[in-house]
This record gives structure tokens, sequence and C-alpha cells, in this order.
């Protein structure tokens, strides 16, 4: 599968009069389904015929060698690539912050829960009576909730650390989100929504956000916008 950046160098090729090195139907399908080369090449079409003409002499045949105008190009262009690259570059970045802060909450949220289990984990000898604050399924269910954070902070600090492996965690965080929200909208309607209950489903929102800007702006990214692009590719 051809870049995007093949396909616009393969332009430039042609306008200098250069071979493209590309098929001609495959550089004219990419550019059927690919708004932003066929944007480049109109760019450098125009600016090509307005410094032709400028350069031409009166009097000259109009026949005579065409110019090297691929300085003049990138000059047009490169500001653009560059605006775009920065922009990706700043999303990514903000994204893998706010994965590796939401890690660390979840992480410290879990020792909390932690040793709230402490107090109720029947841990007595045998044959002896349970104490009074005893429960064991309470415990149990509290050991459980902190090993689904402890699971989620190191899901996050890896997206964080590798944003190519975000996509793999959108949907368990998307799913988790999906239950959470109906359970709180229950909450809300026999009014005992809890607040960690509402801050556990904002921490799952906010994550599945930023995995998804992790996934989208990272390498990976790249290449799945441009795998769609290739699907409305339309060959003559």
């Amino acid at each position: 599968m051809l870049s995007c950046e093949q396909i616009r160098a393969a332009l430039s090729a042609r306008l200098d009069g250069e071979s493209p090195g590309i098929a001609d139907d495959i550089i004219d399908a990419h550019l059927a389904g690919c708004s932003e080369c066929k944007a480049f090449y109109d760019r450098a079409v125009a600016l090509n015929d307005q410094l032709a003409s400028d350069l031409v002499p009166l009097g000259e045949p109009s026949a005579m060698q065409p110019p090297d105008l691929a300085d003049a190009i990138l000059a047009e262009v490169e500001p653009q690539w560059r605006r775009s690259a920065a922009n990706r570059a700043a999303f990514l970045a903000v994204a893998r912050v706010v994965l590796a802060l939401i890690a660390v909450i979840y992480v410290v949220w879990a020792v909390m829960i932690l040793a709230d289990s402490t107090v109720v984990q029947p841990i007595v000898a045998e044959g002896q009576p349970l104490p009074e604050r005893a429960d064991p399924a309470l415990a149990n269910l509290l050991v459980e909730a902190a090993s689904v954070r402890l699971a989620l902070a190191l899901g996050l600090a890896t997206a964080a650390w590798r944003p190519r492996l975000a996509a793999g965690l959108v949907p368990l965080v998307a799913a988790l989100w999906t239950f959470g929200l109906g359970f709180a909208v229950r909450g809300i309607v026999l009014g005992a929504l809890s607040a960690p209950q509402l801050a556990h489903l904002c921490l799952l929102a906010i994550s599945a956000l930023c995995l998804g800007m992790a996934w989208y702006f990272g390498p990976s990214g790249r290449t799945w916008q441009e795998s769609w692009r290739t699907l409305g590719s339309r060959p003559y």
C-alpha cells in the first residue's frame, strides 16, 4: 500500500517532467479517494502554472524546457505539513500525560480500597468466632475492586508508554464505562449514586477519550487513515 508521501513525491516528479516511478492509474486512483493529496496536487499545479508564466520570457517558444519547481513547491507545502505534524504531536502528548495521571490515580485508589478491606477481612484462628466487623463477602468485593483498578492503571500506563497499543484498550474501557453508566442512571433514579461511583465513571470516560486520541494521533493512527482512504479508491 502506497503512502500519501510516496504519491506526493510521484506527483512532484510528474509536474517536473520526470518519471514518477508509479503507474499513472494508481496515482489517479489515489487522488480520487484522498482529498488531502488532491488538494496538494491542485495547489502544486496552480503554483507550477504561475511560476511557469512568470519565468517564460515574451517571444520565447512555449515548448521550452520547464524549470525545476521542486524547491518552490516544497516551500509552499512544507509549512502546512509542519503545522499538521506539530498539532498531532501536541494532541498525542496531552493524551499520554493524562493517561499517566489517571494510572497514578487508580493505583492510589486501589491501595486505599485494599486498606479498607483489611478492616472487614476475617483473619482469625480456626474455631474462633469472627470479629464483629468482619464481612467476608464485602472483603472479597473490595479486593476485586482494587484488582480492577490496578489492572486499569497498568493498561493505561502501558498505553501512555506505547501509544500504538492504546487501540486494544479502547473496547475494554468503553465497555466498563457503558455498564457503569447504566448503573449510575439507576443510582440517580433511586437516589443512591455515590461519589466514588461517579468519579470512576468520569475517569473511565476520560480514559476512553485519551486512549482514542493516543491511537489516532500516534503512529498507528496514520496507518489507519491511509487504509480507510484506500477503501475509497476507484481505479479506472
